[in-house]
């Protein structure tokens, strides 16, 4: 009917009908755990950056970067990783390799080997 007025709340739900505009609405709110900034003493660290760097190790198939609790500096930066080989992967090259193409307060601290990260239902890596 024209002219009809329509709720904000209305268009919301018309608007998040349509797939394209859904998926670039999930995208763009923020989530409490992805992209979640890491905090180290008092500069902010995005896990993302880091898990972009430790991607283009060439050992490496996938990674997940994430703050754990540290007394002295607030959080301090960690990632598990799953390697392409698992006999080809030496963490203390991944860990020159993050050296050379991070700042030194972005390496990660440790590193984890493993098998499998923890997923959400629609495969995306949880941290």
């Amino acid at each position: 009917m024209a002219g009809e007025k329509i709720l904000p709340i209305e268009v919301d739900a018309i608007l998040l009908s349509h797939p394209a505009i859904a998926e670039a609405v999930a995208f763009s709110v923020p989530n409490d755990k992805y992209g979640e900034e890491i905090n180290f003493f008092r500069e902010k660290i995005s896990p993302i950056e880091v898990d972009a760097v430790l991607l283009s190790h060439p050992a490496i198939a996938e990674v997940v970067a994430f703050g754990e609790p540290y007394d002295k500096y607030g959080e301090e930066i960690n990632c598990a990783i799953i390697s392409k080989k698992v006999a080809d992967i030496d963490v203390e090259d991944v860990k020159k390799h993050c050296k050379k193409n991070l700042a030194a307060f972005k390496v990660p601290k440790r590193i984890f080997i493993t098998d499998s990260l923890s997923k959400t239902a629609i495969g995306k890596i949880q941290r």
